[in-house]
């Protein structure tokens, strides 16, 4: 059976006669390399076809290997190299080198291949680079991670955790904490959402393990003076707005029907909206909701630094 969709999909691209690959490598839990390939075609009625085309070994990644794994593997389905249109990859040097990357290789056999680096993996490095290069930001991820580690390290934990969940019942949104991952692009918006909407829930596990747990009990406060704080409420609740907008632009860059006029309104789009974010009125909106919340779970607010008066003489 698998065999028959893998034919009917391949003689469907040879009718599109021309196609695009999508090429990544990772590695397994066994720790072997594996070479991940897509195909995105047009068909005869102009609908838009982006087709998983399988996982393949391979034990290096240097360019010149992955290259002609490439070339075997088209070559094999009695698909052309002169036929590909299109080069999708990550920004990795192996992959996009100007002279001896894949893209290179491919381009000599077939000038018409052109490449594009994948732009949700360029939005991805973005945010990414933002949530190292800013101190608070850095901080509040750092506790997020240490608050994940922290209650899923411990099936007693977690247990504690779900109770107060289950006793809160409440309809909507996850109750599950989020492990960060830099290469799971909707993770740092999940992990983000997951805190906000369980909060309470969250305070009250960690103030029941810190009187109830001698041995935990260390951690949990100090993960607990660390989430009570203004910094930390004030970066959830900026970040949280700042990643769903990125990441309803992020899913449209990953999806197969993907065109560029669309994607191109869309970037527009998510930077107008940041761009407002930075004004007076969005600012004092989403400044007044942090003072809400500090006062809703007693953090004190921050105190501004007076100016120093120069008296003239």
């Amino acid at each position: 059976m698998s065999n028959q969709v893998f034919n009917f999909i391949t003689v469907d691209i040879k009718n599109a006669k021309v196609f695009s690959i999508l090429v990544d490598e990772t590695q397994d839990l066994s720790c072997h390399e594996q070479v991940s390939i897509v195909i995105r075609y047009v068909d005869k009625t102009f609908k838009i076809h982006e087709v998983f085309y399988g996982f393949y070994k391979t034990d290096r990644t240097d360019s010149k290997t992955l290259a002609n794994l490439i070339q075997k593997i088209l070559l094999q389905n009695g698909l052309k190299v002169e036929d590909i249109r299109g080069q999708c990859y990550d920004g990795a040097a192996a992959m996009r080198g100007t002279y001896n990357g894949v893209q290179a290789r491919i381009r000599e056999l077939n000038p018409l291949a052109f490449y594009a680096h994948c732009h949700a993996h360029i939005l991805n490095l973005c945010l990414v680079d933002l949530t190292k290069q800013v101190a608070c930001v850095r901080n509040i991820f750092g506790t997020l991670q240490s608050l994940y580690n922290f209650i899923k390290a411990s099936s007693k934990r977690n247990e504690i955790y779900e109770n107060m969940c289950l006793n809160a019942s409440k309809v909507n949104g996850p109750k599950s904490l989020k492990k960060l991952c830099e290469t799971r692009w909707s993770f740092r918006t999940d992990a983000l959402k997951a805190v906000y909407l369980n909060f309470s829930e969250i305070i009250e596990t960690l103030e029941h393990i810190y009187e109830n747990d001698i041995v935990s009990g260390g951690e949990a406060k100090s993960l607990m003076n660390n989430i009570l704080n203004f910094e930390f409420i004030f970066c959830l609740l900026f970040l949280k707005n700042v990643f769903e907008q990125t990441h309803i632009l992020s899913k449209y860059l990953q999806s197969p029907s993907i065109n560029f006029s669309t994607a191109k309104n869309m970037c527009n789009s998510t930077l107008d909206v940041l761009k407002e974010l930075r004004s007076d009125i969005k600012f004092e909106y989403k400044w007044n909701e942090v003072i809400e919340m500090a006062d809703k779970y007693q953090i004190e607010h921050p105190k501004l630094k007076r100016k120093k008066a120069f008296l003239s003489n």
